[in-house]
């Protein structure tokens, strides 16, 4: 394996290894060793992101279908490991966009941010904090975030194993959130402007709630607890709202 050398600072060496390379698929591995955040920039294509026990984290690069209009950088600075997809235009949600899917396998503990202009982002395993931001496209994510921070213009929405509160606003799409174990404290603000959303508690987690719907159906199978220490607030648009249990 040829080195491929990233950065230097006289503090800290990172380097990273081309492990394989066809003309449409490259994958290089870092040291994951005090590895805390994970920052993706995709303009159109697929995100995966999988928690992996290895020692090496590994980024997979695949399916770039516009080569000579963009260009990928990885790189690890430090605790982030960075990969950013670059185009010759001007706006990063522009029809000409470079679709390139990007697979990254890193340790669980790890937090995420992760922007899209059009496409997929799909997380597996991961316990950290979820930040996210699609133009169109779906997210499925399933793993333990103690906080979440996500806007999509349009697109599915379907994350399970959440453990505490955060933020979600969305213009259009079907939202499911599904709670890992019952939140103590904090908050949680969702806002869509059209579809459902479908909020899944543990049975007897406490809830203080705030229902603001245009049109369709409000329902809270856990009831109200005005003196509890967790806060949804939930609106719409248009669409269902709706609190379950499990």
């Amino acid at each position: 394996m040829k080195p491929l050398l990233l950065l230097v600072l006289p503090w800290v060496f990172f380097s990273a290894y081309a492990v394989e390379s066809t003309s449409n698929e490259s994958v290089r591995e870092f040291d994951s060793k005090g590895l805390l955040e994970v920052s993706v920039a995709n303009t159109s294509g697929k995100i995966t992101v999988t928690a992996t026990e290895s020692a090496k984290a590994q980024v997979t690069t695949s399916n770039n279908k516009y080569p000579d209009k963009c260009s990928i950088s990885i790189d690890r600075h430090g605790e982030q490991l960075s990969i950013k997809v670059d185009k010759k235009t001007s706006s990063f949600f522009s029809v000409q966009d470079c679709e390139v899917d990007i697979a990254v396998k890193v340790p669980k503990a790890v937090d995420l941010d992760l922007a899209i202009g059009s496409g997929k982002l799909i997380i597996h395993g991961i316990e950290g904090e979820l930040d996210f931001k699609i133009g169109s496209g779906s997210i499925v994510a399933d793993g333990l975030f103690r906080e979440i921070d996500g806007k999509s213009g349009s697109g599915r929405i379907d994350i399970k194993g959440l453990a505490g509160g955060g933020e979600l606003k969305t213009g259009s799409g079907g939202i499911d959130l599904t709670f890992a174990k019952k939140p103590l404290v904090g908050a949680l603000d969702l806002k869509t402007g059209s579809g459902s959303a479908n909020l899944m508690f543990p049975k007897g987690t406490k809830l203080k709630t705030n229902f603001q719907a245009g049109s369709g159906q409000v329902t809270n199978s856990l009831g109200e607890t005005p003196e509890a220490s967790f806060a949804v607030s939930m609106k719409a648009g248009s669409g269902d709202l709706k609190i379950k249990t499990y």
